[in-house]
């Protein structure tokens, strides 16, 4: 069993640790070290610091100058150490990071697979965007618990899509997300897919100018599709449902995703 003074740390997480941060708070944290690309931070200075003063107490939490939880993440049992709910947020912050680092590891691995044709692919971008719907910034994170679950759900089903048909790969330039002002909005496509399939681009009835180059609402194929699968294309957006949805379609099977961004004045 670790001494009371033994310390816990890991290569790729740093924890908000304290009792009075929210679980939001800790378990995001790991969303900000991977969009802020560290990878090797301290987590806990010790994992239990109780000495002899009984820890479920206010003097055990509170006996030194330290923020209440800093001093302590695991509690005694009667058979055996006790986690607490710090302990499990930093676990789920851990297991999320891994999940988007499996993910931007398998589109490297494509990216180099594809040589020279992969020339477009930029293999973190995606991690990325997942990352931003959780956390800006240390200080702007979202307090929602839905918001984490579906993140973790959306990251696993992308991690599943790279294996699955119908398959497709799909980068947009601003990435999702972004904030774009003026108009018009238009949004470069960039993808990946069997050279069979058929790839259709879903946005906002009607257009937000007269460049031409509106999404009508039966969806817009992508005409041109390279022997190698490769595509590239550009479509704007409506000022009020900045969302594309883009369609591939092989062999009866149809796979969407969805880009979504932030459109300003």
């Amino acid at each position: 069993m670790p001494s009371s003074s033994d310390s816990i740390t890991s290569p790729r997480s740093l924890s908000l640790r304290h009792t009075q941060r929210s679980t939001e708070a800790r378990t995001s944290t790991e969303y900000g070290i991977l969009k802020c690309g560290l990878t090797g931070l301290w987590v806990f200075w010790k994992l239990r610091s109780w000495g002899d003063i009984d820890p479920y107490t206010q003097e055990g939490t509170s006996r030194t100058a330290l923020p209440l939880g800093d001093q302590m993440v695991m509690y005694p049992g009667k058979n055996g150490i006790i986690g607490s709910v710090r302990y499990s947020a930093q676990r789920d912050g851990i297991q999320d990071y891994e999940y988007m680092w499996i993910l931007e590891d398998k589109l490297r691995k494509i990216k180099e697979r594809l040589g020279e044709n992969g020339f477009w692919l930029r293999p973190r971008q995606r991690s990325l965007e997942l990352c931003k719907r959780v956390i800006r910034t240390f200080t702007d994170y979202t307090r929602d618990p839905d918001v984490m679950l579906d993140t973790r759900r959306a990251i696993a089903e992308e991690i599943e899509a790279l294996d699955s048909k119908p398959f497709m790969i799909l980068q947009t330039s601003p990435a999702e997300g972004t904030i774009i002002h003026g108009d018009p909005r238009c949004i470069a496509i960039r993808g990946l897919v069997s050279p069979d399939a058929k790839v259709t681009i879903y946005g906002n009835p009607g257009a937000n100018h007269d460049l031409g180059l509106r999404i009508p609402p039966e969806g817009d194929p992508v005409i041109k599709i390279n022997p190698n699968g490769y595509f590239a294309v550009r479509r704007c957006l409506l000022d009020d449902e900045p969302v594309l949805n883009i369609v591939v379609e092989d062999n009866g099977k149809k796979h969407t995703v969805t880009r979504t961004f932030t459109l300003m004045d």
